[in-house]
């Protein structure tokens, strides 16, 4: 999922927040399918605890893979619509996933990055291209990998990657990573301006080393095809 703990104010991470938005589905704008990929595009308006139209999210997602692995890129673009509009820094957030129990750390799984760290401890709250999560399920070895385009916002982006299964690209909480009071990860988007995020999801056989993650990065990090 995509979305964020604190937009001017108001949760749209929080299921029960106290001061909670909503993102509403817009409309299909694209739905394609084929031997070889299929993308699905997307139109979503985030919406404030008092019903007004804050931000309107435009995202494509192009599926493609092969006998192995299945890959998803993302381009997720935000636009202010009626004023500008303030991403705080917290850590609650944005391109999550939430993984299989067998998976987690906690039961096994290892966390590892494209800086060398392995481990929640290691990871979280760190910069890196991209981070893998991989386990045993059902008696495979299996990972998943969240990649980091080099042209994404804020890139290389912070990590909120956790023991419990937790695993997402959050470049917005950097005072909440560090702890560091001094910092700010803020990000204003003025009204009628916008933000692109760029992410591939990969999912393979293997752990990070065995699937050779640091090589599928470079390949992404050159493709410029979905943009």
């Amino acid at each position: 999922w995509f979305t964020f703990g604190d937009v001017d104010g108001v949760d749209y991470w929080g299921e029960a927040a106290k001061v909670q938005g909503r993102i509403v589905h817009h409309s299909i704008d694209k739905l394609e399918g084929g031997a070889q990929s299929g993308v699905l595009a997307v139109t979503m308006d985030w919406i404030d605890n008092a019903g007004q139209k804050v931000l309107r999210q435009k995202q494509q997602v192009v599926f493609h893979g092969d006998a192995t692995r299945r890959y998803m890129d993302f381009v997720i673009t935000l636009v202010a619509l009626d004023r500008d509009v303030k991403f705080r820094d917290t850590k609650e957030g944005m391109f999550a996933i939430r993984l299989a129990t067998p998976l987690k750390e906690q039961n096994g799984g290892m966390i590892t990055n494209s800086r060398g760290g392995v481990s929640e401890k290691n990871c979280w709250g760190k910069p890196a291209e991209w981070v893998d999560y991989s386990g045993q399920l059902d008696g495979q070895k299996i990972g998943v990998t969240i990649m980091d385009h080099l042209t994404s916002f804020r890139h290389p982006t912070t990590w909120h990657v956790r023991a419990y299964g937790l695993f997402a690209a959050n470049p917005f909480g950097l005072r909440d990573f560090t702890g560091d009071k001094t910092m700010d990860g803020s990000h204003v988007i003025p009204k009628g301006k916008s933000i692109t995020f760029r992410y591939r999801v990969l999912i393979h056989p293997g752990d990070a080393a065995a699937a050779k993650i640091a090589e599928e990065y470079e390949t992404y990090r050159r493709d410029k095809s979905n943009f």
